[in-house]
């Protein structure tokens, strides 16, 4: 009898926990926030690990006149960049050694692509000013049912562990993958706190 209870309970925590995500996905406001998300670039495993080292708590990043014309955002005065690596592809020319149709080897010019790498930097959103970019939802200060436990089943889904800390720069949570931890800041409300761990847990 309590087992059967248990699965029940366990179907409406999951029943509510979809209920809290749909509405998000089935909207127009979630196809301008993936439109947005699509402006900003892919890094490599490289440079992720060089900015999670310089800046942990970076969540979007971007270069300096990328925010200015894709997001009409700027820098803030003083702001420190984040150094990644850019590649550069050029062309080189060659000597191979081949051999002709009478078996004597011979050199030959051949054109080839090279790539190589020079220093660039990105900047945080959190350094930044400007217009706000879309959001999935504003801040959700509403309570959640049984919200210790669906927190216990986020957190037993996650794949990292989660830390609860003070977060600067106006974020409400992010991934570390230096750290290979999700980090939530402790002061949003339940609802958020829901909302904010579904997201990270979805991108860990």
């Amino acid at each position: 009898m309590a087992k059967v209870a248990r699965e029940e309970k366990m179907k409406d925590l999951q029943k509510k926990l979809e209920d809290g995500v749909v509405a998000v996905f089935d909207s127009d406001m979630y196809k301008t926030y993936l439109a947005t998300m699509a402006k900003f670039p892919n890094y490599s495993i490289n440079n992720c690990v060089l900015i999670a080292s310089q800046c942990p708590e970076a969540s979007l990043v971007c270069g300096f006149n990328k925010w200015k014309k894709d997001f009409h955002r700027n820098v803030n005065r003083g702001e420190k960049g984040i150094m990644i690596l850019a590649p550069i592809s050029h062309k080189e020319t060659v000597e191979k050694e081949v051999k002709d149709e009478s078996g004597e080897v011979k050199k030959q010019s051949e054109e080839i692509d090279v790539t190589s790498f020079r220093p660039v930097y990105v900047f945080d959103i959190s350094q930044t000013s400007g217009e706000p970019l879309p959001s999935l939802c504003e801040s959700l200060d509403d309570s959640v049912d049984n919200y210790f436990e669906l927190s216990q089943i986020l957190e037993k889904v996650s794949p990292c562990p989660i830390s609860y800390e003070p977060i600067s720069g106006g974020a409400k949570g992010y991934y570390s993958p230096a750290k290979q931890m999700i980090v939530i800041e402790p002061t949003l409300g339940e609802m958020q706190t829901v909302k904010t761990l579904i997201h990270e847990i979805a991108h860990a």
